[in-house]
């Protein structure tokens, strides 16, 4: 599948074109298994870089309000229980069993999960924007997975 036609779905375009064509070899003529693979490669850096920023941030908070913010954002994103993480994990498992609609599932709840934590920093107008930014770019990786997971639930 060509990179413009997943691209296209993506909010942002151009950033799906670029984290796609930064592939290792690039990304034309590559299988949607392996596009989504990389994707949640990618993703997995930027939600564990994301959980020790917020974890990190709780150390140096002496806010309550601010550190609860942050502490929401590490059980969205993490490796516990329903976090992002953890629907990585699963995701990255179903699809080397080529079970798409389990992919798909999985994508749109690491989505849900990021939405969550985006929610909640904004609720929290101290938030550095920084914080905001980084959490955002990892949103867009997400969608992107979310966009590839769908077409390959569609065969």
């Amino acid at each position: 599948m060509e990179v413009d036609v997943i691209c296209k779905e993506a909010l942002k375009p151009s950033f799906c074109s670029q984290l796609l064509n930064s592939k290792p070899g690039g990304a034309k003529g590559v299988d949607l298994d392996n596009l989504a693979q990389y994707t949640m490669d990618v993703l997995h850096a930027n939600l564990t870089n994301s959980v020790n920023m917020f974890e990190e941030l709780i150390k140096h908070t002496s806010n309550n309000k601010t550190k609860n913010h942050y502490y929401n954002c590490v059980q969205d994103l993490g490796p516990y229980g329903s976090g992002a993480l953890a629907m990585l994990r699963d995701a990255e498992f179903y699809l080397k069993r080529s079970v798409y609609t389990q992919v798909a599932r999985s994508a749109a709840g690491i989505k849900q999960d990021i939405l969550s934590c985006i929610d909640d920093v904004k609720m929290h107008y101290h938030v550095n924007s920084l914080v905001s930014n980084y959490v955002k770019v990892t949103q867009q990786v997400g969608q992107v997975l979310d966009i590839i997971s769908k077409y390959l639930n569609l065969g």
